[in-house]
C-alpha cells in the first residue's frame, strides 16, 4: 500500500479526502480501511467509496527497463448502487519510486498484447 498513490482513489462529490500521499498514508490517518488483501489484489474503502485493484499482468510495457503492472480496477459507492470499472496500467520510474498511472501514449501496445496472450 505504500507504493500506491492516493490520487488513484475514486472521489465522490463533497466527500473528498485530500489527495496526498499513498494508500498507506490514508490508512494510517484512518481515512481508508483495508477490506481484503491477497498476493495480487487489494480492496479498500473510505466512508463513501470503495476501490479494488487486481493485478493481471506484469511486463515492461513502456520499454523503460522497469516492470509495469496492468490491473483490473473496480470502484463503487459504499452507500449506494454506483459501481464502475476499467483497466489501469501502473508504472514506476525507478525501483525506489511509487507507482503512478502510465500515460497511454507511451505504452508499447504490441508488447502489451503479447503479454496478455502469453498470460491467457
Amino acid at each position: 500500500m505504500n507504493l500506491m498513490p492516493f490520487d488513484m482513489f475514486p472521489q465522490l462529490g463533497d466527500t473528498v479526502i485530500p489527495v496526498e500521499g499513498t494508500y498507506q498514508d490514508q490508512i494510517d490517518k484512518r481515512n481508508l480501511r483495508v477490506r481484503n488483501v491477497t498476493s495480487n489484489s487489494f480492496n479498500v474503502e473510505s466512508e463513501y467509496m470503495g476501490h479494488s485493484l487486481v493485478e493481471a499482468v506484469r511486463a515492461d510495457f513502456n520499454n523503460d527497463g522497469f516492470e509495469d503492472v496492468l490491473c483490473f480496477e473496480y470502484s463503487y459507492a459504499t452507500k449506494g448502487t454506483l459501481g464502475f470499472g476499467g483497466i489501469r496500467v501502473l508504472t514506476r520510474l525507478s525501483p525506489e519510486s511509487h507507482f503512478e498511472l502510465a500515460i497511454p501514449e507511451i505504452w508499447d501496445v504490441k508488447h502489451l498484447i503479447e503479454a496478455l496472450c502469453l498470460r491467457a
